[in-house]
């Protein structure tokens, strides 16, 4: 009812303060879905105010980051978040990036599997039906590179990716940015193994992430 008003009045341009900081998760994936949705009709563009690294990802295209009053990065919003400037302000913790799949099925053993761009990822009970387009928020500290397609391993999730560039910070640790066919994820590593690894742009790797590594809160429905 707010926005309605806020839009009645004709307004050059929409200021979303906090909108979702007093409803609960269910409310507020719902509120994201409409906001998403709304975007696609309107010609004004959308301020989106907000503390949570998730929403913004979800919703956002492009992200300026201000820290005591000064503008410390700005741009889209999967660049900026793998900008050591911009992380030190938001907190490195927070370094991720959306990665889109569809729902493919539900199995007995309470997993589900979902398609991405170069692969199949499998995720804990996913409250959604088959066909659902969904992002999923994948942290960078969560996700291992490997040259070689690993075996043997505990985790299910290795996809295929493509490096785009590293960018390396003032501490010990690399970012290192993974093209997903049309997606990105990020990988954050130390400075030893990027070495070791030697990547270079264009070069192909694999990207490996925990099941259990993804929270629920970070899956979200795709309204693109």
């Amino acid at each position: 009812m707010a926005i309605a008003r806020a839009l009645a009045r004709r307004p050059k341009a929409l200021l979303l303060d906090e909108p979702f900081s007093a409803v609960d998760r269910a409310t507020r994936e719902g509120l994201h879905a409409q906001i998403q949705s709304l975007r696609a009709y309107l010609a004004m563009p959308v301020v989106l105010v907000t503390h949570d690294m998730t929403e913004a990802q979800a919703l956002a295209d492009r992200m300026v980051v201000i820290a005591a009053g000064r503008m410390v990065a700005e741009g889209p919003t999967a660049a900026v978040l793998s900008d050591p400037a911009a992380l030190r302000a938001v907190g490195l913790r927070e370094a991720a990036a959306m990665l889109r799949a569809t729902v493919l099925r539900h199995h007995p053993d309470g997993m589900s599997e979902l398609t991405t761009a170069t692969g199949t990822i499998w995720l804990p009970r996913v409250d959604a039906a088959p066909g659902t387009r969904l992002q999923v928020r994948i942290m960078a500290h969560d996700v291992i590179l490997s040259r070689a397609r690993p075996e043997g391993l505990s985790a299910q999730n290795i996809l295929p990716v493509r490096v785009i560039d590293q960018r390396q910070g003032d501490g010990p640790a690399v970012m290192v940015r993974l093209a997903v066919g049309t997606d990105q994820l990020l990988a954050r590593i130390t400075r030893r193994a990027a070495d070791q690894l030697a990547l270079q742009p264009g070069e192909q790797t694999h990207a490996i992430l925990k099941s259990m590594s993804v929270a629920r809160d970070h899956i979200a429905r795709d309204a693109g």
